[in-house]
């Protein structure tokens, strides 16, 4: 028996040759493992077929390349998404987003002059609770609008499932309630 070398994480991506890369704005790990799963079902059907058809033992050896190959993408995705969906909470902590001059405010949390300044709190308060921002700031977010009917159909419309990283969210954040006035 020959030990294979690991292959590098740079083939998991040839599961995902049907899909345009230019749409995947951030890794959805479920639908990658779905797709090498499949993949790994037809690369085995084709195994059963190079028998029926008494096939050359190198497309028998490049058939089980494949399917050794796809096995370990398959257990590195199922270790990702099981890394992704570990437990964790929403910080009780989180800042409510209320900018000066909002109506619908929550009387005993902090109003931002600037949304820079709910920003910065968002992100201090997600990273002392060792969150990923680019998986968690949506729930989170949530969260810090819940209080408010209008920025929460805001969210809803502009936000919700857009499969966004922090910074992508974060700078249509900004561009929504800073306006001209946020930071560079």
């Amino acid at each position: 028996n020959m030990v294979e070398e690991d292959t590098p994480m740079e083939d998991t991506e040839s599961v995902l040759e049907s899909k345009p890369k230019a749409t995947m704005v951030r890794p959805n790990y479920e639908e990658a493992l779905a797709a090498a799963q499949n993949d790994l079902v037809k690369t085995l059907d084709e195994f059963k077929q190079l028998i029926l058809t008494s096939a050359t033992n190198e497309e028998f050896e490049a058939n089980e390349k494949r399917q050794a190959l796809l096995t370990r993408v398959i257990e590195r995705m199922e270790k990702a998404v099981s890394v992704k969906k570990k437990d964790w909470s929403i910080p009780p902590n989180l800042p409510s987003l209320q900018m000066q001059g909002d109506t619908d405010t929550v009387a005993n949390k902090p109003i931002y002059v600037t949304i820079d300044r709910f920003v910065e709190a968002f992100d201090t308060i997600m990273r002392q609770h060792e969150l990923d921002l680019d998986l968690r700031w949506e729930a989170c977010f949530v969260t810090s609008i819940q209080h408010s009917v209008d920025k929460t159909t805001w969210f809803k419309k502009q936000l919700e499932g857009q499969k966004l990283d922090w910074s992508q969210a974060r700078s249509i954040i900004e561009q929504q309630f800073g306006g001209d006035f946020t930071l560079q």
